[in-house]
């Protein structure tokens, strides 16, 4: 039996796609637990985009939705939330697309991402 804080950590493990281990401690309940895990996972990783994407407009409308979309999957695997409000979320986005590799190309965007 795991303690509320190791299954925590083991649940925001599994959202961020880098660990099934929790898979035993869920209900299945008619669903099983890993399709229990991955509608939370979409609904995860979903909400953070929308939640960037209004925080960075202009980004999205400079590198296009799509990759937006993909560099934001990147930021949240790397960078979940710290805290609750999602309004203090991206605060270092920036920061992570001036070492994004697929947009190392682009090295005004992270400056655009800032303003």
């Amino acid at each position: 039996m795991s303690t509320l804080r190791e299954l925590q950590r083991d649940v925001r493990d599994a959202l961020l796609g880098e660990a099934e281990a929790t898979v035993g401690e869920i209900a299945g309940d008619g669903v099983a637990p890993a399709a229990r895990l991955a509608v939370y996972r979409h609904h995860v990783l979903t909400s953070l985009t929308a939640a960037l994407e209004t925080t960075f407009p202009v980004v999205v409308r400079l590198v296009d939705q799509r990759f937006f979309r993909y560099a934001c999957d990147g930021y949240v695997r790397a960078q979940p939330p710290a805290g609750p409000c999602l309004f203090e979320y991206g605060a270092t986005f920036p920061d992570f697309l001036a070492g994004f590799e697929p947009c190392r190309h682009l090295t005004w965007l992270p400056d655009f991402a800032r303003l």
